[in-house]
């Protein structure tokens, strides 16, 4: 380990993010997350990543920098990384940056203050404290041209930091749609993002930093605020978008 951080520690099977750098064993720079300008965002398991570096990173505190030397057949096994031009017996070396680590202290539902929401606002719909849907019989069938963001619940939990780990419940509908395009209520678990790190829609990246765990909140995201012109599944090109989002759970 070049440095340790004085976070909480990356866990077996929770997420993680962090910046890469990838070299080979003379120095020659192979990859950088930070030129790509996403860090990235993976579960601590074999599923989604090399081995060897989950066993480098597993109790690294957060704010950690840790430096992992292995051959190119130890990370990508013995069909080695003909993408990068290596050789099994190459040498490889990873430079990482832990910069957040998925919250373990995650809120079961909404826990503050009911806000009432404004006249014309969709209604949500709810059973218990599952989102089922959302109501726009009431809302302007037009829908709104800027991005706005509506207090339910104001949480009294730490901000959600941009630059860390959040995790959430949501429920996403195209506006004046009666289904959704995604919900992880209807998965049954909330999931952990990164925010600020260019890895969501831009609605999410300017409005969850800030906000308290405990917190629900209603996006409604126009188009150059969501996917823009790009279609996406149950997503038409240039909708507007809607979301609630439960902040359940922050690293902060």
């Amino acid at each position: 380990m070049i440095s340790q951080g004085d976070g909480k520690p990356v866990v077996a099977n929770k997420k993680a993010m962090f910046d890469i750098f990838l070299a080979k064993g003379d120095g020659t720079k192979l990859y950088s997350s930070t030129d790509q300008g996403t860090p990235t965002q993976v579960s601590m398991n074999e599923k989604e990543f090399f081995k060897v570096i989950i066993d480098g990173l597993v109790g690294k505190p957060q704010g950690s920098r840790v430096a992992i030397a292995a051959t190119v057949k130890d990370v990508w096994g013995s069909a080695g990384a003909p993408q990068l031009k290596l050789k099994t017996t190459d040498t490889v070396l990873f430079v990482l940056d832990v910069l957040s680590v998925e919250p373990t202290d995650v809120l079961d539902a909404p826990q503050g203050k009911d806000v009432a929401a404004p006249a014309g606002a969709p209604t949500v719909q709810e059973s218990g404290n599952k989102v089922t849907g959302l109501d726009f019989s009431k809302a302007p069938k037009k829908a709104p041209a800027k991005l706005q963001v509506i207090p339910l619940v104001e949480g009294d939990g730490p901000k959600a930091e941009s630059g860390r780990l959040v995790t959430f419940n949501y429920y996403g509908a195209v506006w004046g749609s009666k289904k959704p395009f995604d919900s992880s209520f209807s998965r049954g678990a909330p999931v952990p993002f990164g925010v600020g790190v260019k890895g969501l829609i831009p609605a999410w990246d300017k409005v969850i930093p800030g906000l308290k765990q405990g917190s629900r909140v209603l996006i409604i995201a126009p188009p150059a605020d969501g996917y823009g012109s790009r279609a996406q599944s149950g997503i038409p090109a240039n909708s507007t978008l809607t979301f609630v989002v439960d902040v359940l759970g922050v690293d902060s």
